[in-house]
């Protein structure tokens, strides 16, 4: 039985996919490809079948596929804080200016160094896609919920997702890209509302 999805349960909004929370479970939401040119989803399940013998605690976790009225979705947990509310993204909590540029650039490096250990291939540079999950103790850790797999199905994507030396060598272009993302991002910041 397809699941029904609304306007009610949207949560975000992407260049090729829509999300939505899960009707029937508040911890997992739902992604529909809205680009027929680039079908993330599909690279995305690729991507996890490849490390689903890995704990991956830095990217949000899989939960399986889903028919929709929308079409069909992949299903991953939403990150969420430890009082049950959906985690706010590094680029939120640099925009409130709760989180500085070295604050920032230090949680890039702590994904980095994740990224490079279990040889896991990025493509998105958007600072957007790493959320910060706040723990009880006040501390945050940052999960990426997008960006992560081969961009698109091509043979030289794939290549570069089953050879460890190469995903690491595209992810570190990826990861200084969103290091000077955040970068610019906070001079942006700083032009529009100067610190007192």
């Amino acid at each position: 039985m397809d699941i029904n999805l609304s306007d009610k349960y949207y949560l975000a909004e992407g260049s090729c996919r829509t999300v939505y929370r899960h009707p029937n479970n508040q911890e997992l939401c739902i992604k529909i490809n809205h680009n027929p040119e680039k079908d993330r989803n599909i690279t995305e399940v690729v991507f996890y079948k490849k490390h689903y013998k890995q704990s991956l605690d830095f990217i949000t976790n899989f939960a399986g596929t889903v028919e929709t009225n929308l079409g069909k979705g992949v299903v991953t947990k939403i990150v969420l804080d430890h009082d049950g509310s959906v985690s706010k993204s590094l680029e939120d909590y640099m925009e409130e200016r709760t989180i500085t540029l070295r604050q920032a650039l230090s949680y890039i490096t702590d994904l980095k160094d994740k990224v490079f250990k279990y040889g896991v291939l990025l493509h998105d540079d958007g600072i957007q896609n790493i959320l910060m999950r706040k723990n009880a103790d006040g501390t945050l850790t940052p999960v990426l919920v997008d960006g992560f797999g081969p961009r698109d199905m091509t043979v030289k994507a794939l290549i570069y997702m089953v050879l460890r030396p190469l995903a690491k060598h595209k992810s570190a272009k990826v990861l200084d890209n969103m290091s000077k993302r955040a970068s610019l991002f906070n001079a942006r910041l700083s032009t529009l509302n100067p610190l007192s």
